[in-house]
């Protein structure tokens, strides 16, 4: 639970800091009342390394305003920030969300943090059955849109015929095109059934991944934190997995 509520709270200071962090240009207020330290760590929360092009952007915008960034307060805070976007919790938290950048930039080293990309992989894991989710939700909305054209389409015939009197060469020409309208319904509501179907089983392994290896994962991490400025000994040795990553790596590779 402690570590749910350290997700939860990262995700919100990730958000508040990153508004602050990633504002290209400050304001005269925001320049002369910056904890600097604090910026720099908004900066890192959100998993970009490079610190010295954000330092330097809002040293030009400030020092228009006289205010003097203090680059050592700034990097500190961005150390930490880093330090806190690598914790496997987030990891699996971004993955969740599908933010590729905290794998594609490298910013956390399976050296120094152990294990993030496999927490990344088991977030990313549920983002992909939700996206698939979200696909099959799209398909049938597009799919019932369609029927609901037809329909009108097939009023309007229905009243078209009903005027045409004993004119049958326009009458069948009408009646072909209605013809041809609830053939294609048909077969618009067969794909819609078969959507469904397939909307079903992605619902039912989307919820059950979900409650039996997303939040178990989560639960398994515990309080665990690690900073490699701290843990200097830490054992960098490839770690026996644990019968639950067993089951992890079985669901992932299905």
């Amino acid at each position: 639970m402690y570590v749910i509520k350290k997700a939860i709270a990262l995700i919100a200071l990730t958000i508040t800091l990153g508004q602050l962090g990633a504002c290209a240009v400050m304001s005269k207020t925001d320049c002369l009342t910056a904890d600097w330290r604090q910026i720099g760590y908004g900066v890192g929360l959100d998993g970009k390394l490079d610190k010295k092009e954000a330092f330097n952007v809002r040293q030009q915008a400030c020092s228009k305003h006289g205010a003097n960034p203090v680059w050592e307060q700034f990097e500190q805070g961005h150390a930490d920030g880093i330090v806190e976007f690598c914790q496997l919790v987030n990891a699996v938290e971004l993955g969740a969300r599908g933010a590729h950048h905290a794998i594609d930039n490298r910013v956390c080293s399976e050296r120094d943090y152990p294990g993030f990309g496999e927490a990344f992989s088991v977030g990313y894991r549920l983002h992909s059955l939700t996206r698939r989710v979200n696909e099959s939700n799209s398909i049938i909305t597009d799919l019932s849109n369609q029927v609901h054209r037809y329909e009108k389409s097939i009023r309007r015939i229905n009243q078209q015929i009903s005027t045409q009197g004993s004119n049958e060469s326009n009458l069948n020409q009408l009646k072909s095109e209605r013809r041809n309208l609830r053939n294609r319904i048909y077969q618009l509501e067969r794909d819609a059934e078969q959507y469904r179907r397939r909307l079903y089983d992605d619902l039912s392994a989307r919820d059950s991944y979900s409650d039996y290896v997303y939040q178990d994962y989560i639960t398994a991490l515990s309080d665990r934190f690690v900073d490699p400025r701290r843990d200097k000994k830490l054992n960098r040795s490839k770690r026996p997995q644990s019968s639950f990553e067993d089951r992890v790596d079985e669901i992932l590779n299905q």
